[in-house]
C-alpha cells in the first residue's frame, strides 16, 4: 500500500510542476480518458456557458444560451471557423473563457487545434491578422526571448471574446437552412 500511495504523490508532484496549458491539457486528457469530472474554476466557466444561473453573465444581448461546451471540439463544431484566425480566436476563447486563463502562448492554440485535425501552418501569422483588426481582437502581452520564433503571450480583446461569443451556435443555424460547408 505504501508504494501506491507513493505513486500517488510523485504523480501529484509531477503534475503541479508542469506549466498552466501543459497541465490543463493532462488533466482534461486524465479525466476524459477515465471519465472523471472535476470540478475547478474552469467548471464554474463552462457552467456559465451552458447558460444555468448567470443568465447575464453567460452570454450578451438577446441570444438565447448557448450549448454546454464541454469538450474543445464541441466549441469548435458550434463556432464552425473557416479561416486560420478564426481557428485560433476559437481556441484562444476555450482558454480564456472556459478554462479561464486570463492569457496564453500561441503553440497552446496550436496544439489543441492539433489535437481536434485543425492545425495552423503559421500560428503566430493568424494571432497578428487578429492584432491587426480594427478593434483589435487579440493583444500580444509578453515575449520571452528576442528571435520572431520566441514565446509569445496574448490576451483576447473584448472585441475578440465578442467575436467568438456571437458565434457560438450561428453556425449551426446557417447549416439549418440548408448551407454546406465549404472545406478549407
Amino acid at each position: 500500500m505504501t508504494g501506491s500511495a507513493d505513486a500517488q504523490i510523485e504523480a501529484m508532484a509531477a503534475v503541479a510542476n508542469l506549466d498552466d496549458d501543459t497541465r490543463s491539457r493532462v488533466l482534461r486528457w486524465a479525466g476524459e480518458r477515465y471519465g472523471v469530472s472535476m470540478q475547478t474554476g474552469a467548471a464554474t466557466k463552462r457552467d456559465r456557458l451552458d447558460g444555468s444561473g448567470n443568465s447575464g453573465q453567460a452570454h450578451r444581448g438577446d441570444r438565447p444560451a448557448p450549448p454546454i461546451l464541454s469538450h474543445f471540439v464541441d466549441l469548435f463544431d458550434n463556432v464552425n471557423p473557416k479561416f486560420e484566425m478564426e481557428k485560433a480566436l476559437t481556441a484562444a476563447y476555450w482558454f480564456q473563457e472556459v478554462w479561464n486563463h486570463g492569457s496564453w502562448q500561441a503553440q497552446s492554440l496550436n496544439n489543441i487545434l492539433k489535437d481536434v485535425g485543425h492545425g495552423i501552418g503559421n500560428i503566430t501569422d493568424a494571432l497578428d491578422r487578429a492584432q491587426r483588426c480594427k478593434p483589435a481582437l487579440v493583444r500580444q502581452m509578453a515575449k520571452a526571448g528576442r528571435s520572431r520564433q520566441a514565446r509569445k503571450t496574448y490576451k483576447l480583446t473584448t472585441a475578440g471574446l465578442q467575436f467568438i461569443g456571437g458565434r457560438i451556435g450561428a453556425a449551426n443555424d446557417e447549416v439549418g437552412a440548408g448551407g454546406e460547408e465549404d472545406a478549407e
